[in-house]
């Protein structure tokens, strides 16, 4: 198969935009932890327990889909997360035991493996086909900000059909929407096949390669870490902020008002992102992001009120911003055989964080959300900033050592 030409992969951006608005449009976003509690009695921890399915899934699938999109395709890999998570999404809504909702958990887990990496590694291969990576963390953040747009329509609609009808309906609405996302990842054109020459032998080469290729650059590796440790800036937003806003009195019917600006508030994160790293610096606009997580989980802690509700705002800001500043950095230091690949180690790694702090954390918001959000504020804060000054060591390191200045020859000393 020749190479699309670059007018049928300059489709591919627009074609992303869409699949990550019907993807992340689930109508369940404003309800799910209220429907887990209310229709099947689970309480906080045994919700923050599920994450345990979900973020292992998430690490088991991270590495071996994005060796395969490496190796056979982003295409093929992008639809099928679609389609899984149709079929997942179906499944939670109709799980009626603790163990049934672990499996549609597993499954649902599995989508989002094989759509995160793939993902980055499709808009940057298409805009380096036709000569664009300079626009790629504009272009992501476009992307992302369509990503938050699915979760800013699913919040604002699916409140009010669960008020209207009851907490399932908009799970099963979301089954089809997820179907619409895989409908329009088939008419996605492939880039890979630009870059064939740079492809490992095998599944197995693919995803060896990748490893060392991060291994060999320190400061690839803690990028990548920095970008596990961003996604920790998500679990406030997703776990929390629906329990937070029903124990300060919000209704049901109104959590979607609620939660709608916060959306937007990420969408227009997503979207400032190039323009942050492009006034302050990649490093500092990192910086900037992390310290502003920590600072929105202290608020969380410290302030038991309606209105310390806005650090949800601070914390989706940053998690939509960073992504596509870390990973133009990490793309722009990784070929294009190997891009989902190491792309994809980020999720892993933020998974491997996830899995064993979201059942904690649960417990302990189920004795004190202050407490939980403190040792949020330490982790993405403080572990956040150390990493930080990490990466910007062994940036430095690595840099070759500038030449000294000539010395000017000195004639005789006077006598």
């Amino acid at each position: 198969m020749p190479p699309a030409g670059p007018r049928g992969l300059s489709g591919n951006v627009w074609k992303l935009c869409l699949y990550q608005l019907l993807f992340n449009l689930g109508l369940w976003w404003p309800i799910w932890v209220l429907y887990l509690q209310e229709v099947r009695g689970l309480t906080l921890a045994q919700v923050g327990a599920l994450e345990i399915p979900f973020w292992l899934t998430i690490a088991l699938t991270q590495v071996p889909a994005a060796a395969l999109a490496d190796r056979w395709g982003r295409r093929p890999v992008l639809v099928m997360a679609a389609l899984t998570q149709a079929a997942a999404v179906a499944f939670f809504g109709l799980a009626d035991s603790f163990t049934l909702l672990v499996l549609s958990y597993l499954v649902w887990g599995a989508s989002y493996g094989m759509a995160w990496g793939p993902d980055a590694a499709f808009l940057y291969d298409t805009l380096r086909a036709t000569g664009r990576t300079a626009q790629y963390a504009r272009l992501m953040g476009l992307a992302m900000a369509c990503n938050t747009a699915g979760m800013v329509l699913g919040t604002f609609i699916g409140a009010p059909v669960a008020a209207a009808i009851d907490l399932r309906a908009p799970i099963f609405l979301s089954s089809g929407l997820a179907l619409a996302a895989a409908a329009v990842a088939m008419g996605f054109r492939e880039p890979l096949v630009a870059f064939r020459h740079e492809m490992s032998a095998s599944l197995l080469a693919t995803a060896r390669d990748g490893l060392r290729t991060v291994l060999a650059s320190p400061p690839l590796a803690l990028a990548i870490a920095l970008l596990a440790a961003a996604t920790v800036a998500n679990l406030g937003p997703v776990l929390f902020v629906q329990p937070f806003l029903a124990g300060h009195g919000v209704e049901v019917g109104e959590t979607g008002l609620w939660q709608t600006p916060m959306r937007l508030v990420g969408m227009a994160g997503a979207l400032a992102a190039y323009r942050l790293a492009g006034l302050l610096g990649l490093p500092r606009g990192v910086a900037l992001l992390i310290a502003m997580g920590g600072a929105a989980y202290g608020v969380l802690a410290l302030w038991d009120s309606l209105y310390a509700a806005g650090g949800f705002f601070a914390l989706a800001f940053v998690f939509a911003a960073s992504r596509p500043l870390l990973t133009d950095y990490i793309n722009g230091r990784v070929s294009s055989g190997q891009r989902a690949t190491v792309a994809s180690l980020g999720t892993l790694a933020g998974a491997l964080v996830f899995a064993p702090a979201a059942p904690v954390l649960g417990h302990l918001a189920d004795v004190s959300f202050g407490l939980a959000a403190g040792v949020l504020a330490c982790l993405l804060g403080g572990g956040g900033l150390c990493l930080l000054l990490l990466w910007r060591h062994a940036e430095a390191r690595e840099r070759p050592a500038r030449p000294m200045p000539a010395q000017v020859p000195q004639g005789p000393a006077p006598g």
